[in-house]
């Protein structure tokens, strides 16, 4: 018999209850005996984290308690501290919300006063950090457990997932004087109260939660998805009435105030703490008065921090359209960015992280395979529920558990904190970030346990046998025997080798972890990134490490680029600084769609298996090999070099301008920063740039958006997110024309797809009044595929268009740029001809499209050689681009 599947809200008497919180409880104190034990035993290391000066002297009961629960202010736990005690001293300390230390120092100077006179308000803060987490924790596994009754529909794998939440792999950041616990009761709290329809509650929490933890502003969308469900479902009962939907318009519009003004409410702690630093590090004047104290400020001078003062100067961020602290800390401090984190050496990093990954990605795989049509159309259309039969006991089934229709909004949250995580975060920080902000993993976990754990499968039938004679199951009754006596944890621990493999991985992935975390709490634990010392701040990617003092880095030439460009996976990787729409193609090539695709993925899941039944199975093979070359020549595009030329350094400007002074006279100085050169019997001009202090060799251009020149320049394309140029441009051309081929495939069998299905239900003979319900039928039930239709219809144009007009290029040697401009038009003369064109159109192709590969010129991963001499140009004369060579001539 499947899961109860009644949306309620537990008792009180409820046995659950205490078995939650003596869970959390007990964990708890387990923490606390062998972090003290571990920080007993295993001597600190000397790291190069923050450790701020202590100004008073701690006496005899400030020594026992450092030493009972100093292994929880590591690491990030010191800036917590630090905050409560002095404040936002230090411009980095502002990465860290205001509402966790606001709590201790709350709590130290009120519940923990009585102490006040042995022990010292870093102790006192120390110790309310331990008590609230405590606390908090063992109400986020609270809240987490009522959550999962409404979302889950099921007691038992809601209690499942409190208690694997009383083990997350987290739990060590839950007990320490991090804000995690308090984040995920407020976050979990505010998801309960959501789901029981009580909104304007859900938004307080929501709003504390982003004052805790800047990862609260995302959760502003569970409340726009609420509405907007809500909203929908209302216009479909309508709909389905007949009732005139015209009155619905002041409704939408009270809907559109509502969720503005909720948005606002949760965006708003962010919002004032960035206006609160602007006023502290920006106008210091107009913040509030505080004296530093002196051994603070001797520990900025050695690390190079930045403290507010009326008499210094202002840091770069205030000068920016839009001054937000928060985002230059995890930039200029933490190298924080896209791919950034992407090296050799962090591959540790992402072997740590892989669990919680691979758990994220299974949780949104296997809610997908689960009800398709669900996640498809957002959740927004309601499905007309089969009962009676097999079918209808099938459907029931599905419902409960994690595959639950309510649970969709938390699997798209918790795929967007993965993806986030994953490219633009300190990777080790994943396990945390998830475990803290989303209730999925938990919950999958549950469901994998649940369905694939024979120990569990065998109290869960014992227990309801007697459910099954009864009339009336009462809430005791229908609890499973490991729920009313004793812990399913407890229970597969002590069976652990009768347990299957799944669990003892799920298990042993938590306890490890926990165990892990309290063990090497004097190295960067699992995690916690390292932070940068402030002095890197002024390279806007600088790496310092300290040795026991401060060296000069040695830096490669990428982080000190000139252009506007962003670099990758220590400078292998290279996009223009505004890369979002080719982060947005690329999303939508592998997961849908975009402009310039069609339902590639779509057409993967739907198409495929019909045509390769019916059909032929070379279908989805040549399909995938279609689509593996557009994605290949889509990266070789975005990643490649285009074939930037470096700028002159400065005694080669120096040189240049001082032979361009030497071609004048005393009366005559050229207006205009020109050559002309001679290629191929026709005279060529060179344009001299002025950013990067040099004449442009031919064909070349400065392109705006990347503030670089340009070797061959063709165009920039956002879609690809860089310039296409000399060195990928065959790249280019390879995307868009494997893209029309593949555009033009799915098409044809996207039509071959609805004619057999069409042929397959034909036969039918109705009256001519139901040919209407026929078709309006057909189409709900094959929209999809109707769907890929009408953008393959749309798209091919625009994709076949564009390879047109590039193989016209090609077969004429010409630039998007060339032929923009009108640079080489036979209709202006015979003197304007194409001087690079082959005169044939078999050869103008193999020159661009099968050339040599040249080499990149700006040397990206080279060191900088600070006592290496620059080659400088002669004075005389430039060098000659005359003859017709590669070079020149593609």
């Amino acid at each position: 018999m499947p899961c109860q599947q009644l949306r309620f809200i537990p008792s009180r008497s409820s046995p659950l209850r205490g078995d939650r919180l003596g869970v959390a409880v007990t964990i708890s104190c387990s923490c606390f005996f062998l972090q003290a034990l571990f920080n007993l035993l295993i001597p600190d290391h000397a790291a190069d984290a923050f450790s701020p000066p202590r100004l008073s002297e701690p006496g005899f009961w400030d020594g026992l308690l450092e030493r009972l629960l100093g292994g929880l202010s590591r690491w990030d736990a010191e800036h917590f501290l630090f905050i409560a005690e002095h404040g936002y001293v230090y411009e980095h300390n502002c990465a860290f919300f205001p509402l966790f230390p606001l709590s201790l120092r709350m709590m130290a100077e009120t519940a923990l006063s009585p102490f006040r006179s042995f022990l010292c308000l870093r102790s006192r803060l120390l110790l309310s950090a331990a008590l609230l987490n405590t606390l908090f924790s063992a109400l986020a596994s609270w809240a987490l457990y009522e959550l999962s009754c409404l979302v889950l529909w099921c007691r038992r794998r809601a209690f499942l997932s409190a208690i694997l939440f009383c083990l997350s792999p987290a739990n060590i950041f839950m007990a320490a004087a991090y804000s995690e616990s308090m984040f995920a009761f407020l976050t979990f709290a505010a998801m309960r109260w959501l789901e029981k329809g009580q909104r304007w509650a859900s938004v307080l929490l929501f709003s504390l939660a982003t004052g805790v933890r800047s990862n609260g502003l995302i959760n502003a969308g569970f409340l726009l998805y609420s509405q907007t469900k809500r909203f929908v479902f209302q216009l479909q009962m309508k709909a389905g009435t007949g009732v005139h939907l015209l009155p619905n318009i002041g409704h939408f519009l009270n809907l559109a105030a509502s969720l503005v003004l909720m948005a606002t409410l949760v965006c708003s702690p962010f919002a004032l703490f960035q206006f609160y630093a602007y006023l502290h590090f920006c106008n210091p004047e107009v913040g509030p008065e505080y004296a530093v104290p002196g051994p603070l400020l001797q520990l900025a001078l050695d690390k190079g921090y930045h403290v507010a003062a009326s008499d210094g100067g202002k840091p770069p961020w205030c000068f920016w359209d839009f001054p937000v602290l928060y985002t230059y800390i995890q930039d200029a401090y933490w190298n924080v960015g896209f791919l950034r984190y992407f090296e050799p050496k962090q591959i540790p990093n992402f072997l740590l992280a892989a669990p919680a990954v691979a758990l994220g990605v299974g949780a949104a795989w296997w809610y997908f395979m689960a009800d398709p049509w669900h996640c498809l159309t957002l959740g927004l259309v309601r499905r007309r529920r089969r009962t009676g039969g097999r079918q209808g006991e099938d459907t029931d089934r599905a419902a409960a558990g994690f595959s639950s229709p309510d649970a969709f909004v938390y699997v798209v949250h918790a795929t967007a904190l993965l993806v986030f995580g994953t490219f633009c975060m300190h990777v080790q920080v994943l396990t945390r970030f998830l475990g803290s902000s989303s209730p999925v993993l938990y919950w999958f976990s549950a469901q994998l346990l649940y369905d694939h754990e024979p120990l569990l499968q065998n109290e869960r039938r014992s227990s309801w046998r007697g459910v099954l004679h009864s009339e009336k199951p009462s809430l005791d009754n229908s609890l499973p025997n490991w729920a009313r006596n004793k812990n399913p944890v407890c229970v597969l621990l002590s069976n652990w080798r009768h347990s299957a493999t799944l669990t003892k991985c799920i298990l042993g992935y938590a306890l490890s972890y926990w165990l892990l975390g309290l063990g090497r709490r004097g190295r960067t634990p699992p995690g916690l990134p390292r932070m940068l010392p402030a002095r890197a701040a002024t390279t806007r990617r600088g790496r310092l490490r300290l040795r026991g003092r401060l060296r000069p880095p040695r830096r490669r030439k990428w982080e000190v680029f000139p252009g506007r460009n962003r670099f990758y996976c220590g400078g292998r990787l290279m996009l223009a600084r505004h890369s979002g729409v080719f982060l947005l193609t690329l999303g939508l090539i592998l997961l849908w769609s975009s402009p310039r695709t069609v339902y590639s993925w779509l057409f993967f899941y739907l198409n495929c298996p019909f045509l390769a039944r019916n059909l032929t199975l070379a279908i989805p093979i040549i399909a995938g090999i279609l689509f593996f070359f557009v994605i290949s020549s889509l990266l070789q595009t975005s990643f490649r070099d285009p074939g930037i030329l470096p700028r002159a350094t400065a005694s080669e400007a120096a040189d240049l301008e001082k032979w361009i002074d030497n071609l004048g006279t005393s009366t005559y100085r050229p207006p205009a920063r020109t050559m002309e050169v001679v290629i191929n019997k026709y005279m060529v001009k060179l344009k001299y740039c002025y950013t990067c202090k040099m004449f442009r060799p031919p064909r070349t251009s400065h392109c705006s958006v990347c503030d670089n020149c340009v070797e061959r320049f063709d165009h920039h394309c956002p879609w690809v997110g860089n310039c296409v140029g000399k060195r990928n441009y065959r790249f280019f051309y390879a995307f868009i024309l494997s893209l029309s081929f593949l555009t033009a495939f799915i098409f044809a069998c996207v039509i071959t797809h609805l004619a057999l299905r069409n042929d397959s239900q034909g036969g039918i003979l109705l009256p001519n009044d139901m040919h209407y319900y026929y078709y309006y039928y057909y189409f709900l039930d094959s929209h999809p595929t109707v769907l890929e239709l009408v953008i393959c219809f749309f798209s091919v144009w625009s994709i076949f268009g564009l390879s047109g007009f590039h193989t016209y290029l090609v077969a004429s040697n010409l630039t998007t740029n060339e032929d923009l401009k009108g640079a080489w038009s036979s209709k202006r003369g015979s003197e304007f001809a194409n001087p690079y064109s082959h005169k044939s159109v078999l050869t103008n192709c193999c020159a661009v499209l099968c050339g040599p590969f040249y080499p990149s010129l700006i040397d990206r991963r080279g060191f900088i050689q600070a006592d290496a001499g620059t080659p400088s140009t002669p004075k005389s004369e430039i060098p000659s681009f005359g003859t017709k060579s590669d070079a020149s001539m593609v």
